[in-house]
């Protein structure tokens, strides 16, 4: 009887992850990236673009030319990506720009070659938590970002970093 019990929890989660993906449509951000989005997309500024969830996740995708913004080339953001010194800096614009928010510290990687930065954040006035995946392409930095009202579940936002691809 647990076994079967078992087989139907992983049946649901397995029939509700593939539904929600479905419903999802592509969103080709440049000729670079594209990622799901859970609705069409609409202009939030000139850098970023916002989708919403039925469920209230916000979310957020940004495209930042680092040349036209702070003089930064190609060959100067490939010195500065791999440090500490850099990821604290997008740690701190972040900070910045989002009032009320105490983030953690920066996680930084490679995805797919590139350098990227995870950064969780929670705001304990407007109960919500964000998640930002950044990666560093050329001379632009890349940005999709979830914001989650708390208690809810995490896993539209894990389905939206996962569906970002190259290209």
């Amino acid at each position: 009887m647990k076994r079967i019990a078992i087989s139907l929890c992983f049946l649901f989660t397995l029939v509700h992850f593939a539904q929600a993906q479905s419903d999802w449509i592509s969103y080709k951000i440049d000729s670079k990236l594209s990622v799901k989005v859970p609705s069409e997309p609409t202009s939030a500024d000139e850098y970023s673009v916002i989708a919403m969830t039925n469920d209230s996740m916000v979310c957020v995708i940004t495209k930042i030319d680092m040349q036209k913004v702070s003089g930064l080339d190609s060959a100067a953001l490939a010195g500065l990506a791999p440090t500490s010194d850099f990821a604290n800096s997008v740690k701190t614009g972040m900070q910045e720009k989002m009032q009320g928010y105490t983030m953690d510290d920066v996680k930084t990687g490679k995805w797919n070659n590139y350098y990227c930065y995870n950064i969780e954040g929670a705001n304990p006035t407007t109960k919500v938590r964000s998640f930002t995946f950044m990666i560093i392409i050329s001379n632009y930095l890349y940005s999709i970002s979830a914001v989650v009202p708390d208690g809810r579940s995490t896993q539209p936002k894990d389905d939206f970093f996962a569906s970002l691809k190259l290209n």
